[in-house]
């Protein structure tokens, strides 16, 4: 029996041809490296599951996404990853469907990505047909599967992303009078600036810098952390911070701000959640699933005139953020620990498996 149920494929395309040779990775997992003849003992109840990538394009976010297969899944489960679907398999699990013209039986895709996001390589052109041959579409939040069942897409199913409960037991107390009020920002820069980046310049620009300080997590950061320091405001900015060090990143600031144009999720919207810090947000990805306004967080309208009057309200009354922090605290549970999210993806797999 292999020790572990997450093996990475080369180019492959039956699982007879599966090797035994294993190493062990850096996290303590076990992946299977080399090709051979024989087939490994998975035992007569091992569900396969192959998680087709469909092309070589590395990406942090699928390899966090797919460790947790590797370490949370029941043991039943042999995960199963590689650029094109192998032979044999029970389950097929799409992660990058735009780039196949043929989706498998026994099959479900996931949507990682904003439905109307304006990236023509995301166009829901390039997704459509493939979201038609899936058994299951797995959603990250009800905007999603909204928008899907709109179109007459109802085979859909919401699975949103976790946190690792262990890195976000940590809270504050609100900033008390005097203190500069502390916004945070967690993710990285784009070039398209669809994270926001213009807009959280604009907005900076009506607020006042004697009682407001940023810290910002993310590659790139830097480039905003100058034009906000230029602006008079201090500025923290760190562009590669370890995830272990998040709950210090979380307890360190007053509200997560998020000004997004289009989110499949994101990561950082139920790690604040998790982690009790308010939500400062436009409605993307799991914003409307997550966030009650003015219980836990404030909807931002992408209007920078309003949306400057909505964070100087939460910045000078002490009143306001004290009743956020007292909310944002009763609606932890609401973000889902990534072990609960992984049995949900096997209670699928078993149902797609017996169609």
């Amino acid at each position: 029996m292999l020790e572990n149920n997450f093996h990475p494929l080369g180019e492959t395309t039956s699982i007879k041809e599966l090797a035994t040779d294993v190493l062990r990775c850096k996290e303590g997992h076990r992946y299977l490296n080399q090709w051979g003849k024989s087939m490994p003992d998975t035992g007569t109840d091992t569900l396969i599951v192959n998680h087709v990538m469909s092309n070589d394009v590395k990406s942090k976010i699928f390899d966090d996404f797919l460790g947790y297969f590797a370490t949370l899944s029941p043991p039943h489960l042999s995960h199963i990853v590689s650029k094109e679907p192998i032979e044999d398999a029970n389950v097929y699990h799409y992660h990058r469907p735009n780039f196949e013209r043929k989706i498998r039986s026994n099959s479900i895709v996931t949507v990682h990505h904003d439905l109307e996001d304006s990236d023509e390589w995301l166009h829901f052109s390039k997704f459509s047909a493939q979201y038609r041959q899936a058994d299951v579409i797995v959603c990250l939040n009800s905007d999603q599967q909204n928008w899907l069942n709109s179109r007459g897409f109802t085979q859909t199913k919401v699975v949103p992303h976790g946190v690792q409960p262990r890195f976000f037991r940590t809270s504050r107390a609100a900033s008390s009078a005097g203190e500069k009020v502390t916004i945070g920002i967690a993710s990285r820069r784009y070039a398209r600036r669809v994270k926001g980046e213009a807009l959280l310049i604009e907005i900076a620009k009506r607020l006042p810098p004697s009682q407001t300080r940023f810290v910002l997590i993310g590659a790139g950061r830097s480039i905003d952390a100058n034009a906000l320091q230029e602006l008079g405001f201090e500025v923290e900015v760190f562009e590669h911070l370890p995830y272990r060090l998040f709950s210090k990143f979380y307890a360190s600031i007053d509200a997560l701000m998020v000004l997004s144009w289009h989110e499949g999720g994101p990561a950082c919207i139920p790690e604040a959640v998790a982690a009790s810090v308010p939500v400062l947000t436009t409605r993307v990805g799991m914003a409307n699933d997550l966030i009650a306004e003015h219980e836990n967080g404030i909807f931002l309208n992408r209007d920078p005139d309003i949306d400057a009057r909505k964070i100087a309200q939460f910045i000078q009354s002490a009143e306001l953020r004290e009743r956020l922090l007292t909310g944002a605290a009763s609606r932890k549970s609401t973000a889902r620990a990534w072990s609960s999210i992984i049995a949900d993806y096997a209670t699928i797999y078993a149902e797609v498996s017996s169609l």
